[in-house]
């Protein structure tokens, strides 16, 4: 896993979530801040997601503040028939919190709950959050024809 989160589903609404966070990524937030990565507050944010929209004013969602190098957490409140998303980010303050990673969108299904098997899921191995055309797109940039004015 390169960069993404997967989950291993325990039993009756347990689970273990896994994140992979890229360097680079924290490399830039802190040039950003003009603070090093290891000042920062890292947090967890499990959303429990209405009407499977994300994000969703019907929702609600659990924080957890994380020690620096914690790369996994166990959770015991998933519900069955409940849409959930994961991010993983900095708080910027008690109110700001700064996504840095986000889940795709899932629902927990009734096998979840009751199967007595570990299953990992690993469909989060991408981070979906950005559209394709951003790949091509700068927009942070304007480029200008300095001849017509554009």
């Amino acid at each position: 896993m390169d960069e993404g989160f997967s989950i291993t589903f325990l039993n009756n609404g347990e689970a273990e979530i896994v994140w992979k966070l890229s360097t680079q990524k924290l490399e830039l937030i802190s040039l950003y801040f003009n603070k090093p990565s290891h000042n920062f507050v890292k947090a967890l944010r499990i959303y429990r997601v209405g009407n499977d929209e994300f994000p969703s004013r019907y929702g609600s969602f659990h924080e957890e503040e994380l020690l620096r190098e914690e790369t996994s957490y166990h959770y015991n409140k998933f519900i069955v028939g409940q849409s959930y998303v994961f991010e993983i980010g900095i708080k910027l303050d008690d109110k700001k919190f700064l996504p840095l990673l986000r889940s795709n969108l899932f629902r927990i299904f009734p096998e979840h709950e009751i199967s007595p098997v570990r299953k990992t899921r690993e469909y989060f191995k991408e981070n979906f959050t950005s559209p394709a055309w951003s790949e091509r797109v700068s927009t942070y940039s304007l480029y200008e024809n300095h001849i017509s004015g554009w």
